[in-house]
C-alpha cells in the first residue's frame, strides 16, 4: 500500500483532485463557464481528494495547503446551505463522503 501511494501518479491525482473543488467554485463565482453547474456534486472531490492527499505527501505543508484549500469552499457552501436549515451542514458533509447519496 505504501508502494502505490509513493508513486508519482498518485500524487497527481492527489492535486488534481484536491484542485477540482476551489476552480470549480471560483467558476461558479465569477460565471466564467456555460454550463449550470451543480457544487454540491463536486464534494466528494474534495474530500477524497484531501483524504488522498494525507496518505501520499509525507510534507505537512502540501497537506495544509491542500485541506485548507478545500475547507473554504466547503464553508463557503455551508453558509449557504444553511438557509435550509441547522441540518443543512450535516447533510453536506455526508454527500461529501457518499457521492451518490441524494440530499433530499
Amino acid at each position: 500500500m505504501r508502494k502505490a501511494l509513493n508513486h508519482n501518479v498518485t500524487k497527481a491525482i492527489a492535486l488534481i483532485l484536491c484542485a477540482v473543488l476551489p476552480l470549480l467554485v471560483i467558476l461558479e463565482f465569477l460565471r466564467v463557464h456555460t454550463f449550470s453547474l451543480y457544487l454540491y456534486n463536486a464534494l466528494w472531490c474534495g474530500f477524497y481528494g484531501c483524504i488522498l492527499a494525507c496518505l501520499a505527501f509525507r510534507r505537512p505543508q502540501i497537506k495544509a495547503v491542500a485541506i485548507t484549500l478545500n475547507a473554504l469552499p466547503f464553508a463557503f457552501l455551508c453558509v449557504g446551505a444553511l438557509m435550509g436549515g441547522w441540518h443543512a451542514p450535516f447533510l453536506l458533509a455526508l454527500k461529501a463522503a457518499i457521492p451518490f447519496l441524494p440530499l433530499l
